[in-house]
């Protein structure tokens, strides 16, 4: 038969065990909770930040690690003054994570259509490092305004093209090619740089002839040791021909 204090031994355990729980819980913070940052400046550079609880403004957290949905993704530490939304790890203070929300202290982008747009606005800089193809495809305009300069460097060849045909190649080997749809093209550095052009400045002509309107100006060629069309030299203005006379009118 079970004596009768034993039953109100145990009622006083479950009451301690119930008692210890609850003053758990109490220390806990069980909900999510709006608050402002208060330092940004992580020693470890892990985008941690520590805010003011709310309960206790004058109190500071322990620093709270970022939530992001794309681990790849590094966007720019939240500002001291901002709020953010905290959420505890089973509660405990000390394992604190913090989601940006967009509010009076960070307010939204200004967007044509928030619906559907996607925009993005870096203080700083932004890197992007992609180990393979970066492929990006423009449905409509795709416009930039660049107020510095533009500096793209490549180990292989750079071809700018439209579905035209008309295209800009800039080889691996440092030769420039320059070509319309029809084929006509300009080929720059291709002898010496090791393509089998004859020469270094190429105008390869294949759908009509090659016109230089120069609007009443000069055409002038310097330092030029001779001047060809075809297999024969062109006479200039000075230059001797039989009988010891010299060619007086230019003309062509």
């Amino acid at each position: 038969m079970t004596h009768p204090l034993s039953k109100i031994f145990e009622i006083l355990a479950d009451s301690t065990r119930a008692n210890e729980i609850a003053l758990d819980i109490d220390s806990r913070i069980s909900l999510p909770m709006l608050a402002v940052v208060s330092a940004n400046n992580d020693p470890d550079n892990k985008r941690r930040i520590k805010i003011n609880i709310p309960s206790s403004p004058s109190l500071e957290s322990e620093w709270l690690y970022r939530l992001t949905p794309n681990p790849d993704l590094d966007s720019p530490v939240p500002k001291i003054g901002q709020t953010v939304m905290a959420l505890f790890q089973d509660g405990i203070e000390t394992n604190g994570f913090y989601i940006c929300i967009q509010n009076a202290t960070n307010p939204a982008i200004a967007s044509d259509e928030p619906l559907i747009d996607h925009t993005e606005s870096t203080k700083g800089k932004r890197l992007i490092d992609t180990v393979k193809d970066l492929l990006i495809t423009v449905a409509g305009k795709w416009s930039a305004q660049i107020k510095g300069n533009i500096d793209i460097k490549s180990n292989s060849r750079i071809t700018f093209s439209n579905l035209a045909g008309a295209s800009l190649t800039l080889h691996e080997v440092g030769v420039t090619i320059l070509q319309d749809s029809l084929g006509n093209r300009v080929v720059l550095g291709g002898q010496t740089l090791g393509l089998g052009y004859p020469s270094d400045i190429i105008f390869d002509m294949v759908s009509s002839n090659l016109t230089l309107n120069m609007n009443g100006h000069i055409v002038q060629f310097n330092n030029a040791s001779d001047i060809k069309i075809g297999a024969n030299s062109v006479a200039v203005v000075g230059a001797l021909v039989t009988n010891s006379n010299s060619v007086i009118t230019k003309g062509y």
